[in-house]
């Protein structure tokens, strides 16, 4: 990791997109006010704050990975859950496991879907 002293440039340089990230980096770790992080490191609040909204917009892009959050679902047991059976005109039957709450409105769709096409 690079210390603050070598992260100062003379003023005629530009910081790569690299350094840019790790400066933010270092700064988020830091606990420090940006102005007083920018005062420590010799850059200009203005070029500080214009890096982290560049990086803040180019965020989703520019992560390695993404977070994923898990909801918790109720789980199908045989207490909550109907088979449904239906016997097609060509012997072909189908079985749906549905949630008991569901029956009805499958039941209507189903209906609806068959008025549809005749």
């Amino acid at each position: 990791m690079k210390t603050q002293a070598q992260y100062r440039r003379p003023s005629s340089k530009k910081f790569t997109h690299d350094e840019k990230r790790n400066i933010i980096l270092e700064w988020e770790r830091s606990g420090q006010s940006k102005a007083a992080f920018c005062q420590s490191l010799g850059i200009t609040k203005s070029a500080f704050y214009s890096w982290c909204h560049q990086f803040k917009q180019r965020a989703p892009s520019d992560t390695v990975f993404s977070p994923v959050t898990l909801k918790a679902t109720p789980t199908l047991t045989s207490e909550n859950v109907m088979r449904l059976e239906i016997c097609l005109p060509n012997q072909t039957k189908v079985l749906i496991p549905l949630q008991k709450s569901s029956v009805v409105s499958f039941i209507q769709e189903l209906s609806h879907a068959a008025t549809a096409i005749q």
